[in-house]
């Protein structure tokens, strides 16, 4: 049994990512859907104003002149 370590390194990884998505999915399912609908509605709204800056012309150059 030369990879008996190995594979117990594995099983041990392979418990610990289980668990980890077992923990990911407790708590009330609506206040779930409630946080990740509001974070969603977060990032879109970030996104919509990095690009209203960058739509917007630079005036740096303009007040120089």
């Amino acid at each position: 049994m030369t990879r008996g370590g190995q594979r117990e390194r594995d099983r041990e990884k392979a418990a610990a990512a289980q668990q980890k998505v077992k923990t990911k999915l407790t708590g009330d399912p609506q206040k779930r859907k409630e946080q990740d609908a509001k974070a969603l509605a977060d990032k879109i709204a970030q996104k919509k104003q990095k690009q209203l800056v960058l739509l917007v012309p630079k005036r740096r150059n303009l007040l120089k002149k």
